[in-house]
């Protein structure tokens, strides 16, 4: 698999898997279920974006799980190398996969790199080509959510990319003035 190439695509076998972990939905009749036709609640949802402010959960009943983006970094110049980080996550994009998401992986990407790929997922100037559609173009409407994950060294604050440091917020900011995230979870994980 090449770096930033989709894993696997959402699938209705993985929405029930997902389904699975995190309980069961409710049909029409209260009756439990694992299809994912089934629905959470009574409570009418709005058609976007994402959910209310007040509701208890959030609509995770969009065509698609969402997007993962992995920066993987092992080798940056003047650190120990992070052995094992391959490893780690290869077993994250398979367990992010197995839940649905669609899952693009980068690894030891210098600083404007990352910031590339975050502004292909954020605005509809696409800088590089890595991505189909359903992620590039900051059109997230049929997506559950945004998994953002970032191995690598740090100090409190602060990420290591292979070239320079950078600002933890840089990460997030970005995603936080697009409409079709809005009421949506944004999920950010650093190791």
């Amino acid at each position: 698999m090449a770096d930033g190439g989709p894993i696997q695509s959402h699938s209705t076998e993985n929405d029930a898997k997902f389904l699975n972990i995190f309980g069961k939905k409710k049909d029409a009749d209260g009756k439990e279920g694992d299809t994912p036709d089934a629905g959470w609640s009574q409570t009418p949802v709005a058609p976007n974006p994402g959910c209310d402010r007040d509701a208890e959960e959030y609509n995770m009943r969009h065509t698609h799980r969402g997007v993962a983006l992995l920066f993987n970094h092992e080798l940056i110049p003047g650190m120990t190398a992070r052995s094992g980080t391959d490893k780690d996550c290869k077993r994250l994009a398979h367990v992010l996969t197995e839940l649905g998401f669609q899952v693009y992986i980068h690894n030891d990407l210098k600083y404007q790199q990352i910031m590339d790929v975050i502004d292909q997922a954020v605005t509809r100037d696409s800088v590089l080509r890595w991505y189909p559609p359903l992620v590039s173009g900051a059109d997230h409407s049929d997506n559950d959510c945004l998994l953002v994950t970032v191995m690598t060294h740090g100090d409190p604050g602060v990420l290591h990319s292979r070239d320079r440091k950078y600002q933890v917020r840089e990460l997030w900011e970005p995603f936080t003035v697009i409409p079709t995230l809005a009421g949506k979870p944004k999920l950010f994980f650093i190791q």
